[in-house]
């Protein structure tokens, strides 16, 4: 995940939940090419170990080839509700 600022998370995921434009979508391993743009709400993470990320975004694009995910947003926080700790 990047932002016009720097790079805001980087790590290998079992699966994440997207603010697509036209509704949330889930993306898992081996998932077909896509590009799509994205609207403000919350990205949902979920890590290889099972532990779940939750963050606020505001709208960018996201990208998925050859089973990685790039999402470019122009602001991303920890959501509230999320657990404490660094999100790189």
């Amino acid at each position: 995940m990047v932002t016009p600022a720097v790079p805001i998370f980087s790590a290998q995921v079992r699966s994440l939940i997207a603010p697509g434009a036209e509704g949330y979508l889930g993306v898992l391993p081996r998932h077909a090419p896509l590009l799509t743009a994205l609207r403000a709400g919350e990205l949902k993470v979920t890590l290889a170990d099972g532990t779940t990320i939750s963050l606020l975004i505001g709208g960018g694009l996201m990208e998925v080839v050859n089973d990685c995910v790039s999402v470019l947003t122009d602001s991303a926080k920890r959501a509230e509700n999320d657990s404490p700790g660094p999100v790189a």
